[in-house]
């Protein structure tokens, strides 16, 4: 690893845009992320119709999967860019061959790996849990993809867990504060 970094910005970005454009709540605008969001607009439908729940006494409407996609696709585009830019702070001149690896909820949306090549132009890999962790019995839950972060760290943390103990700065604050250092250089 040559780098690592944050963008500010990700799926509850996406969810607070659509519970905007479509007038529903975060939680609604949620499950249709998940369940009818595509990462890129030609992916999507003009004539498939998605119902919106009302909120508050509103009347359910419905939307298109295309003005679906028209919310998510350029807030995807705004975060790949945010992306670009940390990488650019590395200072890397490389070429990276080894591509980027996308993880998090929102990278389950249908057309976001071809959205990623097109717009970093280097191999893009969906990141899973499961893949990159030696567990044999796991619940089919937590090889989501939206956990990979968290598992992540917490495989972090267990490794380099006695280290910490045996080091002078084994209070736990200390270890702790030094646990999140770590992370986020």
């Amino acid at each position: 690893m040559l780098h690592t970094g944050i963008v500010p910005i990700g799926g509850m970005a996406i969810t607070t845009d659509i519970a905007y454009a479509v007038q529903t709540s975060i939680e609604q605008a949620e499950k249709l992320k998940h369940l009818y969001g595509k990462a890129r607009i030609d992916l999507a439908s003009n004539d498939e119709e998605i119902v919106v729940k009302g909120v508050r006494e509103r009347k359910e409407n419905k939307i298109s999967e295309k003005k679906l996609a028209e919310v998510i696709e350029p807030r995807i585009v705004e975060i790949f860019k945010l992306v670009n830019i940390e990488i650019e702070k590395s200072d890397y001149k490389g070429n990276y061959t080894f591509g980027i690896v996308i993880t998090g909820g929102g990278s389950k949306l249908m057309g976001l790996e071809s959205l990623a090549k097109d717009i970093f132009n280097m191999p893009i890999k969906i990141g899973s849990s499961i893949n990159d962790f030696n567990i044999d019995k796991i619940e089919m839950e937590i090889k989501d993809p939206k956990y990979s972060t968290a598992i992540g760290l917490v495989k972090y943390a267990g490794r380099e867990f006695n280290r910490y103990m045996e080091s002078d700065t084994n209070s736990l604050i200390k270890i702790i504060k030094n646990f999140f250092k770590k992370i986020i250089q």
